[in-house]
């Protein structure tokens, strides 16, 4: 038993000192870039799976977008829409590729855009979701930092929706990610993590590495190990903001993560040896430290671990490495609250909290329900709308 809470004490302290390392990191001041004299031409992409009623917003949205209108399109990729979806989105002068798969994935999708598309229209693309909403500049913003010399740039995506507890928390993870994965990683030298939405790259690279990417349903996982094992670095644009609705109930967040926990071992059985020789012999470490990363335990698992240890060593003080294991559950707690926007600290969230057992238990069950997901074209229900 001795051993066994060496090796946990161990196991866990890596898991939260990483956590607080980028977390502290996410303080540190970061680049600005300048406003560019020249304006890059981009071509927007929203893939819309069976979605009919959000996506009449979130396409209008974009075509009126503040950057020069003839320096940008959007196209939308009809899946499974109806007709009278599809003549909407064009009377708001978005261009529509309607597709029509057998097995749908986000992919495919992508991929049928690229091709439609064509070469040498465009300078760089832009992936949104179906209920993505660009705030003002956020196009300038890519601009600014591609033509700082990034070929891909990930925007800083964020909650539409606060209305439930389930929005609440879902909404808190993604910006504790956005602190610790993004903001953190860049200000330390790293590429900051990719999303599947609310980013820009180069056009002919995303032809080129899509080309390979078609039939899994992870595949931002899949384009963002592509790009670092060409070296390339992912920036991360706090201040282009995109916004991003997020589920409002427990049993849609599980049926979410459990597609994602599913593409998150396929990504780590086909990677993980890879990883291993990309760093020894190309000295790779960003293609290397992604893989790697991707062992880390989900944060409501790790809190929930670092949590129970804690209430032991409190409840049993002369529990051998009890001192550790408060240690460590105060680095972790420090680490979140590090992450965590200061507009999360309010009455709302505080109650929202109460949900987080409804959270871990979600999570638990996401990861039994992991069988069969990687490859399914995951629709969310969409329940939130711009007024």
């Amino acid at each position: 038993m001795h051993v066994f809470l060496i090796i946990l004490v161990i196991l866990l302290g890596i898991n939260v000192a990483y956590l607080l390392l980028f977390a502290l990191a996410a303080h540190l001041p970061a680049k600005k870039h300048a406003i560019a004299a020249d304006l890059l031409r981009f071509a927007v992409i929203i893939p819309a799976y069976k979605e009919n009623r959000i996506i009449k917003t979130v396409a209008k949205s974009a075509r009126e977008h503040d950057y020069p209108p003839e320096m940008f399109d959007v196209f939308v990729v009809a899946d499974g829409l109806e007709d009278s979806t599809i003549e909407a989105i064009e009377k708001a002068k978005c261009q529509v590729i309607v597709v029509d798969f057998t097995s749908s994935t986000k992919a495919k999708s992508l991929n049928a855009a690229i091709n439609f598309i064509g070469d040498d229209r465009y300078d760089a693309a832009v992936v949104l979701d179906v209920d993505n909403i660009m705030q003002a500049e956020f196009l300038q913003k890519m601009n600014n930092a591609m033509q700082a010399g990034f070929q891909v740039v990930q925007g800083h995506r964020t909650a539409k929706n606060t209305n439930t507890a389930t929005a609440i928390l879902d909404a808190a993870s993604e910006e504790i990610n956005n602190s610790i994965f993004r903001k953190g990683h860049r200000a330390l030298g790293l590429s900051a993590m990719l999303i599947g939405s609310a980013f820009a790259i180069d056009f002919n690279l995303f032809k080129r590495l899509m080309a390979n990417i078609n039939d899994v349903a992870g595949e931002d996982r899949e384009l963002e190990i592509a790009i670092l094992q060409n070296k390339i670095r992912i920036e991360y644009a706090e201040d282009a903001v995109v916004l991003d609705e997020k589920v409002e109930s427990w049993q849609i967040f599980t049926r979410q993560r459990s597609r994602w926990a599913a593409a998150q071992m396929d990504f780590i059985s086909k990677y993980f040896s890879r990883s291993i020789k990309e760093l020894f012999f190309y000295l790779n470490f960003d293609y290397f430290y992604k893989v790697w990363h991707t062992l880390i335990p989900p944060r409501i698992l790790l809190l929930a671990a670092v949590s129970l240890m804690f209430v032991l060593s409190v409840v049993f003080p002369a529990m051998p490495r009890a001192g550790f294991f408060q240690l460590i559950f105060a680095g972790n707690v420090v680490a979140l609250l590090l992450a965590l926007p200061k507009k999360f600290y309010s009455r709302e969230f505080i109650f929202a909290l109460l949900d987080l057992p409804k959270m871990l238990f979600s999570m638990i069950f996401a990861w039994t329900k992991i069988k069969g997901q990687k490859n399914i074209f995951l629709h969310t229900p969409h329940n939130f709308e711009e007024k």
